[in-house]
């Protein structure tokens, strides 16, 4: 069994990695919502092909996680941080499955005609994501939970931006027919963003439960 003192290094080299982690998929939702309002497909398949970084830091540090609770029997608080952490790369992973799926509608699209203002409400309502993102993997670091509560009510603004990008989509597509490929494309986009605005909430959701014990929905 190791010493108090070498656990809480360890447990503190994860919660370091977990930022890191959370680095990348910040990076890959960016280019992804990039590629697409840039109509960049260089970009887009950058972001899929870097998918793979993301996927094995989530196995490391899950074997990680293992490690710290199979060699030594954490107290209630310091179990709660491991699960947490385990539960935290998950999500960052689907997130960055859903920066990839972004990135693959980019290429699927390529060339055909664009929703008029559909750039300018995915780079919004990514930017709200990104910075849910940010402030989430801060407050984890800090066990901030007030600043975390705060940090979830940004996603009802996402979940706005989501229903004005449906309603945009539609109406366009039933005006001109041509237009439902790259619209059926540009909401699922913004079906990724959303998703991922639900994912970041729930690491918000697990920073109170590391600090309180309690599961509680914010969204």
């Amino acid at each position: 069994m190791m010493l108090r003192e070498e656990f809480q290094k360890q447990l503190e080299e994860l919660n370091r990695h977990v930022s890191q982690m959370g680095l990348q998929v910040l990076e890959a939702i960016h280019n992804g919502v990039r590629s697409y309002t840039e109509q960049n497909v260089e970009v887009a398949q950058q972001v899929v092909d870097n998918d793979s970084k993301i996927n094995h830091a989530e196995i490391k540090l899950e074997q990680a996680c293992t490690r710290l609770i199979a060699l030594q029997q954490p107290n209630t608080t310091d179990l709660r941080a491991i699960v947490t952490a385990m539960k935290v790369c998950s999500d960052l992973e689907r997130m960055g499955d859903h920066a990839v799926a972004i990135a693959k509608t980019t290429i699927r699209v390529k060339g055909n005609p664009r929703i008029p203002g559909s750039d300018k409400v995915l780079a919004e309502a990514g930017a709200y994501v990104e910075q849910m993102l940010r402030e989430s993997l801060d407050n984890l670091y800090k066990l901030a939970i007030n600043a975390a509560k705060e940090t979830a009510k940004h996603d009802e603004k996402v979940n706005h931006l989501f229903v004005v990008a449906n309603q945009l989509a539609i109406e366009e597509m039933k005006k001109k027919p041509e237009m439902v490929f790259n619209g059926s494309g540009f909401i699922s986009v913004m079906g990724n963003i959303e998703r991922i605005g639900d994912y970041v909430t729930n690491i918000c959701e697990r920073i109170i439960y590391i600090e309180t014990g309690e599961l509680v929905e914010l969204g």
